[in-house]
Protein backbone atom coordinates (compact mmCIF):
# COMPACT_ATOMS: atom_id res chain seq x y z
CA UNK A 1 0.00 0.00 0.00
CA UNK A 2 2.81 2.37 0.90
CA UNK A 3 4.57 1.76 -2.43
CA UNK A 4 1.36 2.20 -4.43
CA UNK A 5 0.67 5.50 -2.71
CA UNK A 6 4.23 6.63 -3.50
CA UNK A 7 3.84 5.62 -7.13
CA UNK A 8 0.58 7.55 -7.36
CA UNK A 9 2.20 10.69 -5.93
CA UNK A 10 5.18 10.38 -8.30
CA UNK A 11 2.87 10.47 -11.32
CA UNK A 12 5.34 8.44 -13.35
CA UNK A 13 4.16 7.28 -16.73
CA UNK A 14 5.11 3.67 -16.07
CA UNK A 15 3.74 0.17 -16.30
CA UNK A 16 3.27 -1.04 -12.72
CA UNK A 17 3.63 -4.68 -11.75
CA UNK A 18 3.32 -6.03 -8.23
CA UNK A 19 4.69 -9.47 -7.42
CA UNK A 20 3.53 -10.91 -4.11
CA UNK A 21 5.07 -13.72 -2.13
CA UNK A 22 3.38 -17.11 -2.17
CA UNK A 23 1.58 -16.65 1.15
CA UNK A 24 0.57 -13.03 0.53
CA UNK A 25 -3.18 -12.80 0.02
CA UNK A 26 -3.52 -9.05 -0.53
CA UNK A 27 -3.90 -9.11 -4.34
CA UNK A 28 -7.54 -8.02 -4.33
CA UNK A 29 -6.96 -5.28 -1.75
CA UNK A 30 -3.99 -3.94 -3.74
CA UNK A 31 -5.96 -3.98 -7.01
CA UNK A 32 -8.76 -2.07 -5.26
CA UNK A 33 -6.34 0.50 -3.83
CA UNK A 34 -4.65 0.94 -7.21
CA UNK A 35 -8.06 1.58 -8.79
CA UNK A 36 -8.87 4.16 -6.08
CA UNK A 37 -5.53 5.88 -6.76
CA UNK A 38 -6.11 5.89 -10.51
CA UNK A 39 -3.31 3.44 -11.22
CA UNK A 40 -3.40 0.57 -13.67
CA UNK A 41 -1.47 -2.33 -12.16
CA UNK A 42 -0.78 -5.96 -12.78
CA UNK A 43 -0.75 -7.98 -9.55
CA UNK A 44 0.85 -11.41 -9.62
CA UNK A 45 1.29 -14.06 -6.98
CA UNK A 46 4.43 -16.10 -6.49
CA UNK A 47 6.49 -16.68 -9.61
CA UNK A 48 9.41 -18.91 -10.49
CA UNK A 49 10.55 -16.36 -13.08
CA UNK A 50 11.39 -13.37 -10.91
CA UNK A 51 14.71 -12.83 -12.70
CA UNK A 52 12.95 -12.24 -16.02
CA UNK A 53 10.47 -9.86 -14.40
CA UNK A 54 13.30 -7.89 -12.81
CA UNK A 55 15.33 -7.72 -16.02
CA UNK A 56 12.27 -6.27 -17.76
CA UNK A 57 11.95 -3.58 -15.06
CA UNK A 58 13.38 -0.09 -15.26
CA UNK A 59 13.04 0.54 -11.51
CA UNK A 60 11.92 -1.66 -8.62
CA UNK A 61 10.58 -1.06 -5.14
CA UNK A 62 11.37 -3.75 -2.60
CA UNK A 63 12.33 -4.63 0.92
CA UNK A 64 15.93 -4.61 2.08
CA UNK A 65 15.96 -8.39 2.44
CA UNK A 66 17.58 -11.11 0.37
CA UNK A 67 15.78 -9.98 -2.80
CA UNK A 68 18.03 -6.90 -2.67
CA UNK A 69 20.88 -9.08 -3.91
CA UNK A 70 18.79 -10.27 -6.87
CA UNK A 71 18.05 -6.68 -7.84
CA UNK A 72 21.70 -5.72 -7.47
CA UNK A 73 22.95 -8.72 -9.45
CA UNK A 74 20.56 -7.96 -12.30
CA UNK A 75 21.39 -4.24 -12.25
CA UNK A 76 17.88 -3.08 -11.42
CA UNK A 77 17.91 0.28 -9.65
CA UNK A 78 15.62 0.14 -6.66
CA UNK A 79 13.91 2.06 -3.94
CA UNK A 80 14.42 -0.02 -0.84
CA UNK A 81 12.32 -0.07 2.31
CA UNK A 82 13.41 -1.63 5.60
CA UNK A 83 10.61 -4.04 6.56
CA UNK A 84 12.26 -5.79 9.52
CA UNK A 85 15.09 -5.11 11.97
CA UNK A 86 17.32 -7.76 10.39
CA UNK A 87 17.20 -5.77 7.13
CA UNK A 88 18.85 -2.68 8.62
CA UNK A 89 22.44 -3.85 7.96
CA UNK A 90 21.57 -4.70 4.35
CA UNK A 91 19.94 -1.31 3.84
CA UNK A 92 22.97 0.43 5.35
CA UNK A 93 25.33 -1.51 3.07
CA UNK A 94 23.21 -0.74 -0.01
CA UNK A 95 23.06 2.93 0.92
CA UNK A 96 26.79 3.22 1.66
CA UNK A 97 27.63 1.51 -1.63
CA UNK A 98 25.21 3.70 -3.58
CA UNK A 99 23.54 0.50 -4.79
CA UNK A 100 19.95 1.49 -3.95
CA UNK A 101 17.91 4.44 -2.82
CA UNK A 102 16.89 3.55 0.74
CA UNK A 103 13.59 5.25 1.56
CA UNK A 104 13.76 4.26 5.22
CA UNK A 105 11.95 2.09 7.70
CA UNK A 106 8.41 1.07 6.78
CA UNK A 107 7.18 2.58 10.05
CA UNK A 108 8.39 6.07 9.17
CA UNK A 109 8.65 6.01 5.39
CA UNK A 110 6.06 8.17 3.70
CA UNK A 111 4.53 7.86 0.25
CA UNK A 112 6.16 11.23 -0.46
CA UNK A 113 9.66 9.88 0.30
CA UNK A 114 9.03 6.89 -1.95
CA UNK A 115 7.77 9.20 -4.70
CA UNK A 116 10.87 11.39 -4.40
CA UNK A 117 13.20 8.38 -4.54
CA UNK A 118 11.34 6.97 -7.55
CA UNK A 119 11.41 10.26 -9.41
CA UNK A 120 15.14 10.65 -8.78
CA UNK A 121 15.85 7.20 -10.23
CA UNK A 122 13.39 7.70 -13.08
CA UNK A 123 14.29 11.25 -14.10
CA UNK A 124 18.02 11.43 -13.44
CA UNK A 125 19.80 9.12 -15.89
CA UNK A 126 23.26 9.80 -14.44
CA UNK A 127 22.12 8.93 -10.92
CA UNK A 128 20.21 5.85 -12.13
CA UNK A 129 23.28 4.62 -14.03
CA UNK A 130 25.48 5.15 -10.96
CA UNK A 131 23.07 3.08 -8.86
CA UNK A 132 23.04 0.33 -11.51
CA UNK A 133 26.84 0.25 -11.68
CA UNK A 134 27.24 0.25 -7.89
CA UNK A 135 24.64 -2.49 -7.50
CA UNK A 136 26.28 -4.65 -10.15
CA UNK A 137 29.68 -4.25 -8.49
CA UNK A 138 28.28 -5.04 -5.06
CA UNK A 139 26.70 -8.29 -6.22
CA UNK A 140 27.98 -9.73 -9.48
CA UNK A 141 26.15 -13.05 -9.35
CA UNK A 142 29.28 -15.15 -9.07
CA UNK A 143 28.92 -15.89 -5.34
CA UNK A 144 28.63 -19.67 -5.73
CA UNK A 145 31.83 -19.68 -7.80
CA UNK A 146 33.63 -17.62 -5.15
CA UNK A 147 32.51 -19.98 -2.38
CA UNK A 148 33.45 -23.11 -4.36
CA UNK A 149 36.86 -21.65 -5.19
CA UNK A 150 37.46 -20.73 -1.55
CA UNK A 151 36.46 -24.20 -0.34
CA UNK A 152 38.68 -25.89 -2.93
CA UNK A 153 41.58 -23.65 -1.94
CA UNK A 154 41.11 -24.38 1.78
CA UNK A 155 40.84 -28.11 1.09
CA UNK A 156 44.09 -28.01 -0.89
CA UNK A 157 45.83 -26.10 1.92
CA UNK A 158 44.54 -28.53 4.51
CA UNK A 159 45.53 -31.57 2.50
CA UNK A 160 49.13 -30.40 2.12
CA UNK A 161 49.65 -28.92 5.59
CA UNK A 162 48.11 -31.65 7.69
CA UNK A 163 49.44 -34.78 6.05
CA UNK A 164 50.04 -37.18 8.93
CA UNK A 165 51.81 -40.46 9.14
CA UNK A 166 49.12 -42.82 10.32
CA UNK A 167 50.23 -46.33 11.28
Amino acid sequence: ELALRGIAISRLDAKIRIVLGGSDNRATALRDLAWELGLEVQVDGWTSDMARILVESDVAIGNAGSASWERCCLGVPSVTIIAANNQRPIAQLLSNAGAASVAGDWLNTTPESIAAALKALWDQATYRNQVIESASILCDGAGAQYVASHIASRMAETATSTTKDVR
